[in-house]
């Protein structure tokens, strides 16, 4: 007891604040840990990966490069938006999971067999024996 407390003004510097926080036995700064980069850059790997399969199949489903541009920055602002704004991350987030999936409906097809409808007699080719 009766140590000299070392605490850091309100206009020290960032760099400051680290340094008092070091000199403190056992002391390690509360917000300053570092993320390793091969986590980080794993992270990304997986996002980019899980991304592109709905851009795949909007590519080979014949859509624009603007669609699929529109399509990748809307996903990934909703994503931002469900990781930032967390009150309404209850809502956004089903919208986000309904916009992850809507690449791979197929509407026209899709439909037609819901309702019952055939979109053409199928022919049956067969080669002579």
């Amino acid at each position: 007891m009766g140590g000299r407390a070392i605490v850091p003004d309100r206009h020290s510097t960032a760099r400051e604040r680290y340094v008092i926080a070091r000199q403190r036995p056992g002391a390690r700064p509360a917000y300053h840990r570092a993320v390793p980069a091969a986590v980080l850059v794993l992270v990304l790997v997986v996002a980019a990966v899980v991304l592109a399969v709905p851009l795949r199949r909007l590519y080979l489903d014949g859509r624009s490069r603007t669609a699929i541009l529109t399509y990748a920055i809307l996903v990934l602002a909703l994503a931002l938006a469900v990781t930032e704004l967390r009150p309404l991350a209850r809502y956004l987030l089903p919208a986000l999971f309904v916009l992850y999936l809507l690449p791979f409906v197929t509407w026209r097809g899709g439909l037609d067999r819901l309702l019952g409808r055939r979109s053409g007699e199928i022919k049956v080719v067969r080669p002579e024996p």
